[in-house]
This record gives C-alpha cells, sequence and structure tokens, in this order.
C-alpha cells in the first residue's frame, strides 16, 4: 500500500546538490536595525537551498545572500524554518528570487 504523504508529493523543480558552502546573510530585523551573520549552505539548488544560520528568521522574511567576499549577492525569501539542527544553528528553506544554479557555482569560488 502506497503511503498518503508519497501520493501528494510534487515533484522536484530541478536538482539537489549537497554542497558546504559559506556564505554572508544580512535582513531587516526591524525598521533601523540591519543583521549580518555568516552561515552555509547544506543543500542548494538553482530555487534556493537549505542553510545554517545562527539566528531564527520568520517564514517569508526577505534575506540577502552574498559571498564572503562581498559578491555577487542574491535576494532570497525564507520558506521553511526547520528550527536547531546538531550544531546549534537555524535550518532555514530559502528560495532565491530568480532561479540560478551558477549563483552557488560562483560563491563557492
Amino acid at each position: 500500500m502506497r503511503s498518503a504523504a508519497k501520493h501528494w508529493q510534487k515533484p522536484r523543480r530541478d536538482q539537489r546538490i549537497r554542497w558546504h558552502i559559506p556564505f554572508g546573510a544580512t535582513w531587516m530585523a526591524c525598521k533601523d536595525l540591519e543583521v549580518r551573520v555568516s552561515g552555509n549552505t547544506e543543500v542548494v539548488s538553482a530555487h534556493g537551498a537549505l542553510i545554517g544560520l545562527p539566528s531564527s528568521l520568520r517564514e517569508g522574511q526577505q534575506i540577502e545572500i552574498l559571498s564572503p567576499r562581498g559578491k555577487p549577492f542574491k535576494l532570497a525569501r525564507v520558506v521553511n524554518n526547520l528550527g536547531r539542527g546538531h550544531d546549534g544553528n537555524v535550518r532555514l528553506g530559502l528560495e532565491l528570487d530568480t532561479p540560478s544554479l551558477g549563483f552557488w557555482t560562483e560563491m563557492a569560488r
């Protein structure tokens, strides 16, 4: 017998790749407070990523992802907050504002 969860799963838009890439992140915590932290990707795809950050963000919040060198950068939004991982970082699912696997390749250089 098939699982109901399997029956309702949507196919993925693109391939996911396990790739540990360090990056910087910025977002507005409130009207006058910009937060800047460092994080790492766990999984990337052309449409987004699963990342780890020391801070929690709410679903729908906009975040800017940038290389440790400052460029390139890309806007994304939080689509899932999976809570803290074994390393203490908050695991977040992101969707990029415009799909681009090349962005992650450039970030890894």
